[in-house]
């Protein structure tokens, strides 16, 4: 069950690590109840400068090193051109080609050698590396043709999918129009549509993979494609840059950490794909950064918000958890909110966000009156609700705070069905975090969920979003959320370090200095500061308000919050 909050020794400017935010009697310390109630928690032993996570040396995902002073002997010239590596060694130049391969061998450590191959990958989650191109980029590996992750029946776009396969991408470009015109929404048809585009031209592709929550979370994942696709679409349009258009591999982690460590192996031994658009999660995402790194590979994610995610070659289009956090407390603050329960979980998000608000409230004076954790054993959200509403006045939140992960937003929306069943006047409001924007919780009912509020990245109905909104609509035939709205930054964050002479280390250089006006991305100016983007969170509001339009089949929406909303009232009705 849940437990009271009685840690000591919180200090904001030195947050607890996660490995002290879970234990038996105390959510934040680990502390038994006897322990803590003693004395200060003993901070953490010093971390060694530069120290982060470890990973075993994998010799597939070594990046390709080069030497600006080095000039190698001339007696070895003749070896250094019998294997394919002469120009890059003598040159030393950071701008130069990737590296690639001859067909049965594999770069390792920056160099090219025999009886070794990519580490296994499951076929059926990855899609369109090993079809050729018009112009083949020589050592592309064969991962697997092209295929659908989402399973719906189409004979268009099968059509289009098998003339892909068979290399006639005229016809398949034929198809996939159709199949595109025919389906509007559907992302992954259009990037099919103009991957077979760029498979026509007379030059090769840039290739960009792009890893989504597919099978598992095919919403969350439709809603990251759409965004990549109208940034593809809008760039092969323009006819590319110098005739070379956008191909995009597209794959999925499903959300397991495992399986995102094999994507990322996976890929990073591929020299001509440049950089990669996810991962989703943050608990995946904190996996797969070192072999990105050792592999020198960009990495932009657009949903993963972790204050944990370091790396010399990442980056993300989404505000950080401190940003979110914060956002939250200022909110509850300027409604003169006192007392708080704070719904989290195991979850390296949720842990993440724990370690923002937990402290900002303290700051602030905020109780937190109860913490609820959601991934202990035999959690029972309506005895959780009834618990709280039995508590005496003085201990009884005025709000609930739910910052849980993904994975468990099914149980989050269990708290709200069971706060819907007390008395109006004893309902708690609900203030939460942007992983609970998408339909699964607009659906859980118009009494349940209205009035709801949610710190997100970005929303369609701001005056900064006015342009993007409008082209969203024009493409997609309806509105988009936020993170389709990160993702197309993402993609056009990385079009913009793109070169003829495009590498891996040459986009890793451009995306520092990026500096993108609101007219070329989702509606507010990106740059990078060590691989974050500056920008605050939005407060939107589940409505059923005509104005604000309705999700498909809930009659809600997430809009901006109106000014004067306070946690603390009933739901108003509809004006």
């Amino acid at each position: 069950m849940s437990r009271d909050w009685t840690c000591p020794g919180t200090n904001p400017e030195n947050p607890h690590p996660p490995e002290l935010v879970t234990g038996t009697d105390c959510p934040l310390c680990g502390m038994s109840r006897e322990a803590a109630l003693k004395g200060p928690i003993p901070p953490p032993p010093p971390k060694s400068p530069g120290s982060g996570p470890v990973t075993q040396i994998d010799p597939y995902n070594q990046p390709s090193k080069r030497s600006k002073g080095n000039r190698w002997p001339w007696l070895i010239v003749p070896v250094l051109v019998a294997a394919g590596a002469m120009t890059p060694l003598i040159l030393g130049r950071t701008g130069d080609p990737p590296k690639t391969c001859p067909t049965g061998q594999a770069l390792v450590n920056g160099q090219c050698q025999t009886g070794v191959s990519p580490p296994p990958f499951p076929p059926e989650l990855i899609s369109g590396l090993s079809v050729p191109s018009a112009n083949p980029t020589p050592g592309t590996a064969p991962i697997g043709p092209l295929k659908r992750l989402f399973r719906e029946e189409k004979p268009d776009a099968d059509r289009g999918v098998q003339l892909f396969n068979q290399t006639k991408f005229a016809e398949a470009l034929e198809a996939f129009t159709k199949a595109a015109n025919g389906d509007p929404k559907d992302a992954e048809i259009l990037i099919y549509k103009n991957n077979a585009l760029a498979r026509t031209a007379t030059k090769p592709p840039f290739r960009i993979a792009v890893i989504v929550p597919a099978i598992q979370n095919d919403e969350v994942a439709m809603e990251m494609l759409r965004g990549v696709a109208q940034a593809q679409e809008r760039f092969n349009k323009q006819g590319g840059l110098n005739g070379r258009y956008l191909d995009l591999i597209l794959a999925t982690d499903k959300n397991d950490p495992a399986l995102g460590e094999q994507v990322a192996q996976f890929l990073s031994t591929i020299p001509d794909v440049l950089a990669v658009v996810g991962h989703n999660i943050s608990s995946v995402t904190e996996k797969v950064l070192p072999i990105y790194e050792k592999a020198g590979m960009p990495v932009i994610s657009p949903t993963s918000t972790s204050t944990d995610l370091k790396s010399n070659t990442f980056f993300r289009t989404v505000p950080s958890d401190e940003a979110t956090g914060n956002r939250l407390v200022a909110y509850l603050v300027s409604q003169k909110v006192t007392r708080v329960a704070l719904v989290y979980d195991a979850d390296r998000y949720s842990q993440s966000l724990l370690r923002v608000v937990k402290p900002e409230l303290d700051a602030a004076q905020v109780t937190v009156v109860r913490g609820i954790e959601l991934t202990i054993a035999n959690f029972d959200p309506n005895a959780e609700i009834a618990t709280l509403n039995n508590q005496p006045e003085i201990d009884r939140p005025e709000v609930i705070v739910l910052i849980s992960g993904q994975k468990n937003q099914s149980v989050a929306n269990q708290l709200m069905k069971a706060n819907a069943q007390l008395p109006t006047d004893r309902r708690f409001r609900f203030v939460g975090s942007d992983a609970l924007y998408d339909s699964e919780t607009l659906t859980i009912g118009t009494d349940v969920v209205k009035g709801l509020i949610l710190a997100v990245p970005w929303a369609r109905d701001s005056a900064s979003a006015e342009q993007f909104t409008e082209r969203v609509r024009a493409l997609w035939k309806g509105d988009v959320g936020w993170r389709t709205a990160t993702s197309y930054d993402a993609l056009q964050a990385l079009i913009q370090s793109l070169s003829d002479q495009a590498n891996r280390a040459s986009i890793l250089a451009a995306l520092q200095q990026v500096n993108l006006p609101p007219t070329e991305t989702s509606g507010d100016s990106l740059a990078f500061t060590n691989g974050d983007r500056a920008g605050e969170a939005v407060l939107v509001e589940a409505t059923n308000r005509p104005s604000c339009g309705q999700v498909a089949g809930t009659g809600m929406a997430f809009c901006l919050l109106r000014e004067g909303r306070s946690p603390k009232s009933s739901p108003s009705p509809t004006p």
